[in-house]
């Protein structure tokens, strides 16, 4: 499974995820689908920048439709936003959900936005495609608040992370939050590394920083 994390502090967010893409199969003899093993790609794109608004989002759940990859309605759905004014994160937030609960066939999928606002404040949002909603991580009514949010593969992260307010989160510079991302998500593939389950959180580790007027993505080799 993916891991998605987005780290915030003073000085920008942080969204991050693994690349690792793992395939469903059907067992020929039950004739159900399964989580199997099977590795089909150490390259997928799990966050993306929407660059006109100065947000960005990474995904994670079925990144697949009817067996195609999900990533042309995500490029569109960037592109039909960089048509119009930006509007706030808890806006866009809405106009995401509903581009992706009107297509044919509605993914199960989940998403973090992250960004800020015309007035410079954070606001982050947590959208779960499948369920029809919408969760509030941050908002323009609590902007001294920072931390960290995650998604996906999360065991090993609810165990390093039972006292977050042990950690100065608003003393974090902009790399400091990045090393946070790439730590957590590289902690946890290594500790997946060595249990008796699925690999399916591996490959790079792909980032994506925003701060007010300034956005820019980076990949992080696992070592």
């Amino acid at each position: 499974m993916t891991l998605n994390v987005v780290v915030f502090g003073a000085d920008g967010i942080v969204l991050a995820s693994d690349t690792r893409l793992v395939i469903n199969s059907k067992n020929r003899s039950t004739g159900h689908w399964v989580e199997i093993e099977t590795f089909l790609s150490d390259n997928c794109r799990k966050v993306y920048p929407i660059p006109s608004h100065g947000m960005g989002i990474c995904l994670r759940g079925e990144l697949s439709i009817n067996g195609v990859s999900i990533t042309p309605h995500i490029e569109q759905f960037i592109q039909l936003e960089s048509a119009i004014s930006p509007r706030t994160v808890s806006e866009t937030a809405g106009r995401i959900l509903e581009y992706f609960t009107k297509l044919p066939t509605i993914p199960n999928l989940s998403l973090f936005l992250a960004g800020y606002n015309d007035n410079k404040t954070q606001s982050i949002y947590e959208i779960m495609v499948n369920n029809n909603e919408i969760k509030k991580i941050k908002d323009r009514d609590n902007i001294d608040f920072f931390g960290i949010t995650y998604g996906g593969s999360v065991d090993i992260l609810d165990l390093l992370f039972q006292h977050p307010s042990s950690i100065p989160w608003a003393l974090f510079r902009i790399q400091d939050l990045i090393d946070f991302a790439v730590f957590s998500i590289r902690t946890t593939i290594q500790a997946i590394h060595f249990q008796e389950r699925l690999k399916s959180t591996g490959g790079n580790i792909d980032i994506l920083v925003i701060q007010p007027g300034i956005i820019w993505s980076e990949t992080k080799f696992v070592l």
